[in-house]
């Protein structure tokens, strides 16, 4: 999404622009850092929904998690307070572990899903609700990500949806989840965490958190002991879970994630196997 200069500062004014400089790392979106005059900063990027973004934000800080404050919005643009961010420490992580059991812990009164159509980069995240948590995960999440799977793996996904869904819960705890909590969108502070950013959120199993997050990343032991859990218990319940972070990334990024879904097809059959 191109955006110029020229809109940057009729979407700031009359605060004058001292400085723009592109953030990395954002690889759905366009993020900007901005300077405007007094030495004040805001990030400014782009959202398929910056509406829908912005009550998912509301929401996570009504939970008590920490979020940017939301300045301005357009059709396609957010304007945010700037939180810095340092590499994340042991501290660090414990204070994230302490922000998600408070986030979870909050009972929703909401079906699980979310009430928005919203969207990671250009896949599409269509509003869907249910009272069967399971149906949910595998019917609207799982499903329309696996249809354009090559034959062999659609066949073997196909194959263990029905499975999948008769081992998930039906009725967990609805807990407000983040939805798409891999490590870079959580912003680091020097003591805790600073503030969780680019939310793709729902309603549903606290557990689905995980999924991001332990596929891509290895939380140390202070986030798990500060999430109040025991994860060598936990970790074979992921799978299934990771199955969405997988097939979306395969969607965004292409061929390149087709060995993990493979290999993660495969855990979920052997996990399945054995009779969990």
């Amino acid at each position: 999404m191109i955006v110029r200069e020229t809109e940057l500062a009729a979407l700031l004014a009359p605060r004058k622009i001292i400085r723009i400089s592109e953030m990395q790392g954002g690889d759905t979106s366009s993020v900007w850092h901005v300077t405007l005059d007094g030495d004040e900063s805001v990030i400014v990027k782009t959202s398929p929904a910056p509406d829908v973004e912005a009550r998912m934000l509301h929401s996570l800080s009504t939970c008590g998690a920490p979020v940017p404050s939301v300045i301005h919005m357009t059709d396609r643009l957010l304007v945010m307070s700037y939180v810095p961010n340092v590499t994340a420490s042991e501290v660090g992580w414990q204070g994230l572990g302490t922000t998600l059991r408070k986030l979870h812990g909050v009972t929703q009164d909401a079906p699980y899903g979310w009430p928005d159509d919203h969207a990671i980069g250009r896949v599409a995240l269509p509003k869907a609700q249910s009272q069967d948590w399971a149906a949910f995960w595998v019917h609207e999440r799982l499903c329309p990500l696996a249809r354009t799977l090559p034959p062999n793996l659609l066949r073997q996904f196909q194959d263990l949806s029905a499975v999948m869904e008769q081992h998930l819960p039906r009725h967990p705890k609805p807990s407000l989840l983040h939805g798409d909590l891999w490590q870079g969108n959580v912003l680091f502070s020097d003591h805790n965490v600073g503030a969780l950013i680019d939310p793709a959120c729902m309603i549903g199993d606290a557990l689905a958190e995980f999924a991001v997050l332990t596929l891509f990343s290895t939380p140390p032991q202070s986030f798990w002991d500060a999430y109040q859990v025991d994860v060598t218990e936990l970790q074979p319940k992921f799978t299934i879970y990771q199955l969405w972070p997988a097939l979306m990334h395969y969607r965004l990024f292409g061929s390149s994630y087709l060995g993990l879904v493979s290999d993660l097809l495969d855990r979920v059959a052997d996990y399945l196997k054995d009779g969990h």
